[in-house]
């Protein structure tokens, strides 16, 4: 996916036998990967054994990359790409019809703030988890880079990382949920045109974006500081929640952010 530089080639493998005969290179690593992603090493010495054949450290921190799956046919299902060749770190991933995945080790926080920038540069559309410690929770890291991609909308393209946006995150966690709670939220919105509705949910989508600053909402789209306060009570009404109240202010924004992820 993120073709950050070319990497090494991996290690040979004769760790694993229960392929039958002498198994070829990318058949093992493909194996590799999967049993890495999902959690299937019962034994530390065959974890080890895969860290070293993938060009992965044993133990440390690791990040979980979750993007949209590759358009090349030609990409081979498991490939390496380099982040710091001189410190030997590398990228590798795993190719998927619908996902391309990476997993990298981390050395500390500015490693990780690096590779986010990095990423962020390639233009894809990219979900981060958090480090985590030890290759073993690679599969939980990998769910929460797969909600983190998700916290992007349609069209939209760069790096979210898992949990820098609580509420995004709590909506693509559980998108269906979401879906019916924004659904109960806006329900009056629903009677109206599709214009009046757009109008509505635009300026309140543009008074969270502002900090709740009606005048520069209307900068924004233009209009007077009044239009904009007219619509955000037409959405007071029609969702009977206040927006000086805390609460639905948590619950309309919700409500927002479900239709943007899942429009």
């Amino acid at each position: 996916m993120v073709d950050l530089a070319p990497g090494p080639e991996m290690a040979d493998v004769t760790v694993y036998q229960e392929f039958g005969g002498v198994p070829s290179d990318e058949k093992v690593r493909r194996e590799l990967v999967d049993r890495l992603l999902e959690g299937r090493f019962s034994r530390r010495s065959e974890l080890d054994d895969a860290a070293r054949v993938l060009e992965l450290p044993e133990d440390g921190l690791f990040v979980v990359l979750y993007g949209d799956g590759a358009t090349d046919e030609a990409r081979p299902e498991v490939s390496v790409t380099a982040v710091d060749p001189a410190r030997g770190r590398v990228i590798v991933w795993r190719s998927l019809p619908e996902a391309e995945i990476g997993i990298v080790a981390v050395e500390q926080v500015s490693d990780f703030e690096g590779l986010r920038a990095a990423l962020a540069g390639t233009g894809q559309v990219i979900g981060m988890s958090r480090p985590v410690v030890g290759l073993t929770r690679v599969p939980a890291a990998l769910r929460r880079a797969r909600i983190a991609r998700r916290c992007l909308a349609p069209g939209d393209t760069g790096v979210a990382v898992f949990g820098e946006h609580p509420i995004s995150t709590l909506v693509a966690g559980a998108p269906k949920l979401a879906k019916e709670v924004a659904a109960e939220v806006l329900s009056a919105l629903t009677e109206l045109d599709d214009g009046e509705r757009d109008d509505l949910l635009g300026t309140l989508r543009l008074w969270y974006d502002h900090g709740g600053q009606a005048k520069d909402v209307a900068d924004v789209l233009g209009v007077h500081p009044n239009t904009v306060r007219y619509r955000l009570r037409r959405v007071q009404e029609l969702t009977e929640r206040d927006l000086d109240d805390p609460r639905a202010v948590a619950e309309l924004y919700l409500a927002l952010e479900s239709a943007r992820l899942d429009p």
